[in-house]
């Protein structure tokens, strides 16, 4: 160290040492001497008297001796710790009018705007879920005034003012855009303005128009989009074409279902079927029809005291209310689908599986089960829905355990189920992909949770 700096810093030590002695002592007038007690009004008497309380603050010298005043931009020498982020607050959806499932995620309407949950392997979420998916609920920013909801594969649809809204993986066209590439912002599908309903299958939409006619597009490889095309995709809604039987267009649509490679419409109380057969779910026996691209009546629906009032596919079976109260199926029978009503792989005809005396008001299918409200009360059968215990088939109607009321309605996905309660929506069964909507439950769930969004 340079002798001018030690003689810097040795002056800078006297001033201090002036000071305190002339802070800690104060001569009065009459000689004696009085201790100041104050020592924060004695350091600003100084200062203020041009002393220099603290002739460094930083406590920090250069290599020449002088002090090295802290700047701006310097960081704080001991900053507060940042405050923890407060805790995500999660709710309950709210009123839902609309529920529907896809494979592994499910999506539903709350006060005019859809919540989507689940996987989100092609942003079929919606573009404010994560990524990587959603185990709460998130809402699907710029749909306003849904009225209608469906979840495919991995993609979502949706219906407002008429016009039908598709986002998510577009690889057959599904999402009806006319344009390659998916989307995770809702995209209008083309040729549509007077859409009341939407529905999805594995890779393929339909909507029904207010004209009680039905469209379809996307995948056509087993001809599941009913409108006698050949070709193996279709990315645009044709603007003419309209679901069909062999004798033309089928009016009077009620009711649309898609589901994996299959499209079934209920029209005048009648059920008409387009695209795989291999398990007789057109209701045609398999070797004589494997696949058909224009829909064929199932059965002798619409026969006299067998009217169809409700309708549910799984891709593979069907099954239809009859006369209001009565459950028939038909399709394959695996998993005890058709609860032991035939003995044979598949029915071609619709068989009775629950008994006439059965009161049925709702049914409701997915990949290998089904749900009616029976009694008043949502009861399942086939594949059990859940990852806590190995799979094993349930061979009669099972009541949903932890509903905390009782459901109008229900959505079935691969291997979970979602029904609107009050207040909300609660989901049951798998959840590897967040497909029950609460992130307080992993893997699964046998009993009803609710469903909560950000």
């Amino acid at each position: 160290m340079s002798d001018t700096t030690m003689d810097r810093r040795m002056q800078t030590l006297l001033t201090v040492v002036t000071l305190a002695a002339s802070v800690l002592v104060n001569l009065g007038c009459d000689g004696t001497s009085s201790r100041v007690t104050d020592e924060s009004a004695a350091l600003a008497e100084y200062d203020q008297g041009g002393g220099a309380v603290d002739p460094c603050p930083s406590g920090i010298y250069d290599e020449d001796g002088f002090c090295v005043e802290p700047s701006d931009d310097d960081p704080d020498p001991d900053p507060d710790p940042d405050p923890e982020d407060p805790p995500v607050v999660l709710q309950n959806l709210g009123s839902v009018t609309k529920i529907a499932a896809g494979a592994n995620h499910a999506c539903a309407i709350s006060g005019g705007t859809v919540f989507c949950w689940g996987g989100n392997s092609h942003g079929q979420l919606g573009p404010a879920a994560p990524p990587e998916g959603g185990q709460a609920a998130s809402p699907v920013p710029s749909l306003v005034g849904v009225t209608s909801v469906a979840a495919g594969q991995s993609h979502s649809c949706a219906v407002s003012g008429g016009v039908v809204y598709c986002w998510g993986d577009n690889t057959y066209g599904q999402l009806g855009t006319g344009v390659p590439g998916g989307t995770s912002t809702p995209a209008p599908t083309l040729n549509i303005t007077t859409a009341t309903s939407v529905s999805a299958g594995s890779y393929h939409s339909c909507a029904l128009l207010s004209n009680q006619r039905v469209v379809c597009w996307g995948r056509n490889n087993q001809g599941q989009l009913g409108l006698g095309l050949t070709s193996a995709t279709a990315a645009t809604p044709s603007s003419s074409l309209r679901f069909q039987t062999a004798n033309g267009t089928i009016f009077s649509i009620v009711e649309v279902q898609a589901k994996g490679n299959v499209t079934c419409v209920r029209a005048t109380n009648s059920v008409y079927c387009a695209g795989s057969n291999a398990y007789g779910q057109l209701g045609v026996d398999p070797p004589g029809l494997m696949s058909s691209n224009k829909a064929v009546k199932v059965g002798n629906s619409g026969a006299y005291q067998n009217y169809y009032t409700a309708l549910a596919i799984t891709g593979e079976t069907g099954c239809a209310i009859k006369n209001g109260l009565e459950v028939v199926c038909w399709g394959r029978n695996n998993q005890s689908l058709l609860l032991g009503a035939t003995n044979e792989p598949y029915a071609v005809t619709p068989v009775a599986v629950l008994g006439e005396d059965a009161v049925v008001t709702g049914i409701y299918a997915g990949s290998n089960r089904i749900c009616g409200k029976l009694g008043g009360t949502l009861r399942c059968w086939g594949v059990h829905q859940s990852a806590e215990t190995p799979s094993y088939v349930e061979s009669t109607p099972v009541a949903v355990a932890g509903l905390s009321a009782q459901p109008t309605e229900a959505a079935l996905g691969d291997a979970f189920g979602c029904a609107p309660v009050s207040g909300g929506a609660q989901c049951w069964g798998s959840n590897g992909y967040g497909q029950l909507g609460n992130p307080t439950v992993t893997p699964a769930s046998v009993s009803a949770v609710q469903v909560k969004k950000y």
